[in-house]
């Protein structure tokens, strides 16, 4: 469920864009799911249990420091793939009605076959 926009942090008032709100709500919806369609194991609780038996037995023990991901502006990239997307397009030719004029002059000399 999306929280009301008065319980969002640093807006300062500011106006809500009834598309961004579409979207938004439009891939909540898709990625959501219920908890029971979702197979759930604790990982930490084996993993912590292998840690303490490591240190009994006096072996060292090795941590992997997390990677921090950079945190991307997703509307930005939104409008930069469309951007893209309409740059990556051919213009479209403009007609001259000659393939028209053909197509009908070749249906009038079948009708006068």
């Amino acid at each position: 469920m999306v929280r009301n926009i008065a319980d969002v942090p640093q807006l300062d008032g500011e106006a809500v864009d009834t598309q961004q709100l579409k979207m938004a709500q439009s891939l909540v919806d898709s990625m959501s799911t219920s908890l029971d369609k979702i197979e759930l194991k604790d990982n930490y609780r084996q993993a912590l249990k292998e840690m303490v038996e490591a240190k009994v037995e006096g072996r060292e023990i090795v941590t992997v420091a997390e990677e921090v991901a950079p945190v991307v502006d997703i509307m930005t990239a939104l409008k930069d793939s469309i951007e893209q997307a309409k740059a990556d397009r051919k213009p479209m030719k403009k007609t001259t009605g000659k393939a028209r004029a053909a197509n009908e002059k070749g249906q009038e000399d079948q009708d006068q076959s």
